[in-house]
């Protein structure tokens, strides 16, 4: 993983000295990172020995500063194996993933599937809490959820988050005209 400071029309390349990089778990693949911006943490998702998938949880600035010491780390649930997994995102003690596929059309435009959108919330401690099937923007023509996001619409009341579903669209077969379309729940675990 990599961090830099965003400047406008900057170019960087991988060896440049403003890239800092990160190797939390020596040997992983497919990393990736999601910051919970209420509680000052990085969730670092990533495989090892090719077949499992594991979370851990850090405090950002320590994570920063290339102290990798875990504050958890889960295997990720068997329940997590079903629909195309969309994304994840950490706030307080709670992991939410985002899984799903996109509504199926034949060649008259009908959509012939359901929404198997489903966001869970796990628990740090490894407890699947819940899972629930989302029906967030269910009237959008080819809709597949893409990922989710912490939003704090008031800094002066950070725990006040919201969850927010992003999913691509599109308004007709002609898949010219993509669409990204937001949703979001206020009231979490």
């Amino acid at each position: 993983m990599a961090r830099f400071k965003f400047a406008n029309g900057a170019v960087l390349r991988p060896d440049s000295a403003q890239v800092t990089r990160y190797t939390p778990v020596a040997g992983s693949d497919h990393n990736s990172v999601a910051i919970d911006p209420v509680y000052n943490r990085i969730v670092h998702r990533y495989r090892i020995d090719g077949t499992t998938w594991k979370y851990s949880l850090y405090d950002l600035a320590a994570f920063k500063a290339g102290t990798f010491t875990p504050l958890a780390t889960i295997t990720q649930p068997s329940v997590l194996t079903g629909p195309t997994f969309q994304g994840y995102v950490s706030m307080g003690q709670y992991l939410y993933t985002l899984d799903g596929d996109a509504y199926d059309y034949d060649k008259d435009g009908r959509q012939t599937t359901t929404s198997n959108t489903y966001v869970t919330s796990i628990d740090w401690d490894g407890t699947v809490y819940e899972r629930r099937l989302s029906n967030a923007g269910k009237t959008l023509f080819y809709r597949e959820p893409e990922g989710l996001a912490i939003q704090i619409p008031n800094t002066g009341n950070p725990t006040a988050a919201r969850l927010h579903l992003g999913f691509g669209s599109e308004e007709s077969l002609s898949r010219t005209d993509k669409k990204a379309s937001f949703y979001y729940k206020d009231l979490l675990v």
